[in-house]
This record gives structure tokens, C-alpha cells and sequence, in this order.
């Protein structure tokens, strides 16, 4: 290894390495099981270096409940999808089975948030931020909660401009969603392509806006504002034209 600082992370298992398609299973499961011990490490040129990580289930301190639930995504049972809860500072993440179901088994009670993740590698991948649903809960201690999660979905396509109109190439592009009907908000985000085109093949019904950047020494910004998205009917065509951002540069 060459020297450095590095951060170590547990994962589930290297069995999965041996089958077709194990190497994606891994990297899914070690983002949705984020809460596995981690820790760092400082690697120095001809010494040895030395991690220790505690691996195991991490017993529940205080009051706990159980949190459990069914997903349907657009009229059908979510399979495989990505669930992830947060309460009293710890993370909790599961995914949906055949049937759409999914349990945390005993989590913490008290106050805290329910997400799910967009659907497929992408959504995994995403990260926390590619969200299509979420909630806030609170639970009583001793109490079982199951939920019932309806999403309804659509997509979400346009390019990135500069502002001389040529393709703005690896912009973020960032989507802040409401959810409909609802007070909670919901995020995406993706790099524009070489022609500058995005897409978000699964966003959550509601009012949207997009925010565009392209940093370095060109650096721009724009904003699309008010996009009404409708389950089941695609948005095309949506323009975001960037215009220049001032660079402030000087000595203190």
C-alpha cells in the first residue's frame, strides 16, 4: 500500500465474491449497512500498521421498539429496494424482499426518519441523497409499528447549457422534491453526461427544482424552478441554461 491515511470499513461477507454478480451485491450491501464498525489507519513507508474493528450486532442501550413495513412503487410491490431509518443517532438500513416487506427488527424509540431509496444499482449507488420517499416517526417504547409506504413515480430529462449554449459536460445537477401531498422533501443529484443531457429515471410525484453547477475556472450556475411531476408521466425536454458565477480571489 502506498503511504497514506486510510479508512477501513467491515463487510458482511467475501462469499458473495464467488458468484456472478458478487462484487455488486458487496458494494450495495456495505452502502446500505453503513453502520458497520469503521475505522483509519496511517500507513508510513517501511513500518507495519495495525486496524482493530469490533464487528458483531451492537446490543440496543434504552428504550427500543420494532419498525416494519410494506413498499408498493408505482401500483407494484417493491422488491429489493433500499429502506434506511435513523433514530436517536443511529443508523438502521434493510431491503424490501419479494413481497415488498421490510424490518428493521428492534430499533431505538423515540423520534427519527424513515427513507427509501430509488429503486435498482443506480439508486444504491446514489447514496443517501437519491431518496423517493421519506418520512418522520416517532416511536414508543415497547411499540411494533408497521408502515405502509405508497410511491407513486415518474422521470425527470433535460441537458445542461453553458452560457456561450454549448453542452455544460459533467455538471451536478441537483433535484430538491416535495413530496405530494406532504411536507417532507426528498433529494437527487447525477453528473450530466459528455453532450450534457441528464436524467433521473425514478423521482417521486410533487413539485420539483433543479439546480445546476459547473465549478473550476469556468465556473457557472442555474436554476429550474417549479417542476410539477406526475406519477407515471414523464418530464422531457427541460432546459437548465447556466449562467457565469463571479470568482472572488485575493489574499488575507
Amino acid at each position: 500500500m502506498q503511504p497514506g491515511r486510510y479508512e477501513i470499513t467491515a463487510l458482511n461477507a467475501l462469499d458473495a465474491l464467488r458468484s456472478p454478480g458478487g462484487l455488486v451485491g458487496m458494494i450495495q450491501d456495505a452502502f446500505l449497512m453503513r453502520s458497520m464498525p469503521e475505522t483509519e489507519a496511517t500507513v508510513v513507508a517501511g513500518q507495519a500498521a495495525s486496524a482493530r474493528l469490533e464487528v458483531g450486532e451492537q446490543p440496543l442501550e434504552g428504550p427500543v421498539a420494532a419498525l416494519a413495513g410494506t413498499v408498493t412503487v408505482d401500483g407494484k410491490l417493491a422488491v429489493g429496494y433500499g429502506v434506511t431509518a435513523r433514530l436517536r443517532d443511529r443508523d438502521f438500513a434493510t431491503r424490501t424482499d419479494e413481497r415488498g416487506h421490510f424490518s428493521f427488527g428492534s430499533v431505538h424509540a423515540g423520534k427519527g426518519q424513515v427513507s427509501l431509496l430509488s429503486g435498482g444499482e443506480g439508486g444504491l449507488f446514489a447514496g443517501p441523497r437519491n431518496l423517493i420517499w421519506q418520512s418522520q416517526l416517532e416511536l414508543k417504547e415497547g411499540e411494533a409499528r408497521e408502515l405502509d409506504v405508497v410511491v407513486q413515480t415518474s422521470s425527470l430529462r433535460g441537458v445542461c447549457l453553458l452560457p456561450d449554449g454549448s453542452p455544460a459536460a459533467n455538471a451536478w445537477v441537483q433535484g430538491r422534491g416535495q413530496l405530494k401531498g406532504t411536507q417532507e422533501n426528498v433529494w437527487v443529484g447525477a453528473n450530466t453526461d459528455g453532450n450534457g443531457e441528464f436524467h433521473f429515471a425514478q423521482v417521486a410525484e410533487g413539485s420539483w427544482s433543479l439546480d445546476a453547477r459547473v465549478r473550476g475556472n469556468d465556473s457557472a450556475r442555474g436554476e429550474l424552478p417549479k417542476i410539477d411531476v406526475v406519477g407515471g408521466t414523464p418530464t422531457l425536454g427541460l432546459r437548465l441554461e447556466l449562467k457565469s458565477t463571479p470568482r472572488v480571489s485575493g489574499k488575507v
